[in-house]
């Protein structure tokens, strides 16, 4: 017989601030939403180094990533990390919320330059729909829409 908690499951997705406490409270938002729609989640606090966050996806073994990112000072750093992700595990998928930017999401997309495993969304319920897809795509995290 084992005394403690049981271990807990590791989250299907993995929410990463890009820069600061704003990206952290943005990715608190949407971990909510999705956690209503039945996933698990995990929020990184603010402020870790890009080989911090390529070690947590590792260990939590999230199915993807969402990197949260108030422009304009997170954008470059959102780029950063997901190229990052991206060369480390090709077949993980990731998504940028670049909250509030006024722009066409599949036009950020290809300008940031991540490739095609990497999608950009630009409100929560953008988000929120875009991850709906994914997490129900027959190719789940590896590839999708």
């Amino acid at each position: 017989m084992t005394t403690g908690a049981p271990p807990t499951p590791p989250a299907s997705l993995l929410f990463v601030p890009a820069r600061d406490r704003a990206d952290e409270l943005c990715a608190q938002l949407l971990r909510r939403l999705m956690e209503s729609d039945g996933q698990s989640a995990r929020v990184l606090p603010a402020g870790h180094l890009a080989a911090e966050v390529l070690d947590a996806v590792l260990e939590e073994e999230a199915q993807m990533v969402v990197i949260s990112a108030l422009p304009p000072a997170a954008r470059a750093r959102a780029r950063y990390l997901a190229l990052r992700l991206c060369r480390a595990q090709p077949e993980l998928a990731v998504v940028i919320g670049l909250w509030t930017a006024p722009v066409d999401p599949n036009e950020a997309s290809a300008s940031l330059g991540c490739g095609a495993g990497v999608h950009v969304a630009n409100t929560l319920a953008a988000a929120q729909l875009l991850l709906r897809q994914k997490l129900q795509s027959p190719v789940g995290a590896a590839g999708g829409l």
